[in-house]
């Protein structure tokens, strides 16, 4: 399995390539090592594209790089490639909404709430009312 740098690094053995940033159709929209490989791998064009591990989770250490993952992950849909994400993974999620349009104030507001869940939701409640 080779190992992708963007750089040369000769002491990484025979299974080392390099992938330079300008060689990538989206190597100007890097940000971080993760997204160097999901760069590299949409130049690829696979099927699927899975990400494991990587959370870039609001308030923490890497979160700033995440609307750049965001970003490469909606080029990579859009161009009909799968993206796979653990379920837990917070990276496409927001914390700051709460899973609801608008202002943490709204969390509770039915009005507000999106998703499958809101649906569950709100059959719940014309069941009951």
């Amino acid at each position: 399995m080779p190992l992708w740098t963007a750089w040369d690094w000769p002491r990484l053995g025979p299974n080392h390539r390099v992938v330079p940033y300008t060689s990538l159709t989206y190597g100007s929209r890097i940000e971080s090592s993760i997204a160097y490989l999901m760069a590299a791998a949409i130049d690829r064009d696979p099927d699927v594209i899975g990400i494991y591990g990587v959370d870039m989770a609001e308030g923490e250490e890497y979160g700033y790089q995440r609307p750049n993952m965001a970003y490469l992950i909606g080029v990579a849909e859009a161009l009909g490639i799968n993206v796979e994400l653990h379920e837990a993974s917070r990276l496409l999620r927001s914390e700051w909404t709460g899973g609801c349009y608008g202002h943490p104030a709204n969390v509770g507001d039915m009005d507000y709430q999106l998703g499958p869940q809101a649906l569950v939701q709100d059959s719940t409640l014309a069941a009951t009312a």
